[in-house]
């Protein structure tokens, strides 16, 4: 759209004489006792009125002593205002270059209008501007739109073809107020984000790019729900401005420190300076007695390296996450621990913790990780420590316990044939085949448990054992032998069929609990060979000093370390935030590194709310990633997608929705590459076979 008429608000939009009104509110107040306020809490007064002005510095109310602090001023701005006051200097390129496309421009301001005339009188013909509203010629002062309904009366102008430009929320309410479209610039003390909050046409740097506004696209404000007006519509004023300033809160975030201007001789270089650190050593001038307090930030930092940064950060995770996280990335850095070092303390934090409130956690956490072995995994292990030893006495009894798990495994997947069940019940037709079974299979019991369990402590002679085992083995098929009724050395019978014979019986028994105590008695044996290898491999490595170190060093690491756990899943979270949030309202676009350093931001906001809640919940899940439900985590990236890239509830919610999509995607295809290159070699490995 060509807009035809142009309306500006002046301090701040036009010009910057925000030195004149500090000298003259400062001048005012210390005169009537009001000292130590600082020049930034009055530039933020500025656009709005000298009472209203007045009353938030000074806390008074009184509408006569208020008046007569105004009267004081305005004498003070006959001396101090217009000699401080100065264009921006594109301002007068701009008027310029709107003027000669015929536009008409105004000026609506609380400002006195003989003091606007003052100064653009310096710099314009006089007839240059169309019209100027000052705080005189208005009853009701901005926000209300009554200085631009009366500018565009005086015109002969239609809403729809003009734009107010300002540098205030008080200028985007007017705006809005007024139904004309807004143009926010940033040369005051407004943010970007503070003004996103109003509608608008763009928000800009400064006025430069104003006579191209209509080939911008304008900002479209969410039309599925609109905020202001269920704000408006469901709340009471009161809360409504709390959320408001609650908002322009998080945005800004806390005030940084100003500079002392008083000297000050540094106590650790004897050098006299102002400010607020020594330029000569870098020593704050703030350096007290050593108390309680002190003593105890020495101690966190010494253990985890941190220092006052980490608290600012646990702070601002929790109210402006977002906020916090853009404004680490644009460069304000100094006072904000760095992403890192506040994943990992708080990782340590929080192990901490599950230790204090939840130690069965910790013991739950370190039985998962142990596998139940299995008699797959037992036969697998038996057939890789027989591979790889080198004596034939070793490989002889490692067979033999290869056939032993081979035939209670086929026992328990083959059913009893009839054959096998009539040649049985022909040669015990005199005895009871269940307390035959039982027989058996307590024996079978009592000498795996005796052999094992006697070697549960110290094993110095591993090749002993495996003997031992072994004739565990032979003295269990000699009795299924004798009980058979067969001779030891008859050709026709195998030691493994009468094996198979036997178990294939108890398989059929009545009571599970007996077959569950061959396959107990197995895992044991199973677990005591694995331990005396595992040992071996210890042995080995306890002889390499440095292998041992750095095999200690990574097991300690990465057993339930959180931080690491988080770490691996980032990446995805990356590309996925990368691909879903390529149009923001930021003004540039977050690269990968950028996006990378976000999400540790994000994983450490998590992290912390898990810590802050496990003394309510009394449980930890140290397997997860995360301890939050699901649900809280989506809700948590929706709230920090919006602050960080300035968008509305709505647009964050589909958006975060898209992301989560494609972490699903990403997620499907690692697992898709992973798989095939497993296929392939095993392909290869058997191709080459």
């Amino acid at each position: 759209m060509k807009y035809t008429t142009y309306l500006f608000d002046f301090d701040y939009t036009l010009a910057d004489s925000s030195r004149g009104i500090v000298i003259c509110f400062r001048n005012v107040l210390e005169r009537h006792g009001h000292t130590g306020i600082s020049d930034e809490a009055i530039k933020r007064t500025i656009g709005k009125t000298l009472e209203d002005s007045f009353s938030i510095l000074s806390g008074i109310t009184t509408p006569e002593t208020l008046a007569e602090y105004k009267k004081e001023y305005v004498k003070e701005a006959d001396t101090y205002m217009t000699v401080n006051t100065f264009f921006f200097p594109e301002t007068v390129t701009v008027l310029k270059i709107l003027k000669s496309q015929g536009a008409q421009i105004g000026i609506i301001s609380t400002k006195f209008r003989f003091r606007i005339r003052e100064m653009v009188d310096q710099h314009f013909p006089k007839d240059f501007f169309d019209i100027i509203i000052g705080g005189e010629d208005v009853k009701q002062a901005k926000p209300d739109p009554q200085g631009i309904k009366k500018a565009l009366r005086r015109l002969h102008r239609r809403k729809s073809e003009t734009l107010y430009i300002g540098d205030s929320t008080v200028d985007a309410e007017t705006a809005q107020a007024a139904k004309v479209d807004f143009v926010g610039v940033l040369n005051g003390m407004t943010t970007r984000e503070e003004l996103m909050v109003y509608p608008h046409r763009q928000i800009l740097d400064n006025l430069s790019l104003l006579p191209l506004i209509h080939k911008f696209t304008p900002y479209e404000p969410d039309k599925h729900f609109p905020e202001k007006f269920f704000y408006s519509s469901c709340f009471p004023k009161k809360i409504v401005a709390f959320y408001k300033l609650l908002h322009q809160k998080q945005i800004r975030g806390k005030h940084e420190i100003k500079e002392n201007p008083t000297c000050c001789v540094c106590k650790n270089c004897g050098n006299t300076f102002q400010g607020n650190y020594c330029p000569h050593c870098g020593q704050n001038r703030h350096t007290p007695r050593f108390t309680i307090r002190n003593a105890f930030q020495n101690i966190l930092s010494g253990f985890f390296n941190i220092d006052h940064g980490f608290s600012r950060n646990l702070i601002e995770l929790l109210y402006r996450p977002g906020y916090m996280i853009r404004d680490y990335l644009k460069g304000k850095r100094v006072h904000y621990y760095k992403p890192f070092q506040t994943l990992f303390v708080l990782a340590a934090l929080y192990i901490m913790g599950v230790q204090l409130i939840d130690p069965a956690a910790i013991k739950l956490s370190e039985k998962e990780m142990e596998e139940e072995p299995t008699i797959a995994s037992l036969m697998d292990d038996i057939k890789y420590q027989q591979e790889q030893t080198s004596d034939s006495c070793t490989k002889y009894y490692l067979g033999q316990s290869i056939t032993y798990a081979d035939s209670a495994q086929w026992a328990q997947t083959h059913s009893l044939s009839e054959s096998i069940q009539a040649q049985i019940d022909a040669k015990f037709s005199n005895q009871d085949p269940n307390e035959l079974k039982k027989e058996i299979s307590k024996q079978i019991k009592k000498e795996l448990k005796q052999k094992i369990k006697a070697k549960n402590g110290e094993i110095d002679d591993w090749r002993g054992l495996m003997k031992e085992i072994g004739t565990t083995l032979a003295r269990q098929d000699s009795l299924r032998m004798a009980t058979l009724g067969r001779e030891a050395n008859k050709q026709d019978s195998t030691i493994s069929e009468i094996r198979k014979n036997i178990l294939a019986n108890m398989a059929q028994q009545d009571n599970p609990y007996e077959d569950q105590d061959i396959w107990n008695d197995l895992s044991e044996a199973g677990s005591e060979m694995k331990n005396v290898f595992n040992e071996i491999t210890n042995n080995y490595f306890t002889e390499n000093s440095f292998l041992s170190a750095v095999g200690n060093l990574m097991k300690s690491w990465i057993h339930g370390n959180k931080a690491f756990s988080i770490l691996a899943l980032l990446p995805l979270f990356t590309i996925s935030t990368r691909l879903s949030f390529c149009r923001t309202s930021i003004g540039r676009r977050l690269n990968l590194t950028e996006n990378f350093f976000a999400q540790v931001y994000i994983a450490c906001q998590i992290l912390w709310i898990s810590l802050l809640i496990l003394p309510f919940t009394g449980t930890a899940h140290l397997n997860d990633i995360f301890d939050l439900s699901y649900k809280a985590i989506f809700i948590l990236f929706v709230w920090d997608y919006r602050q960080l890239f300035g968008l509305s509830w709505w647009k964050s919610f589909c958006r975060t929705i898209i992301m989560f999509w494609y972490c699903f995607l990403g997620l499907l295809l690692v697992c898709s590459i992973i798989i095939g290159i497993i296929v392939l070699i095993a392909y290869i490995i058997q191709w080459g076979k």
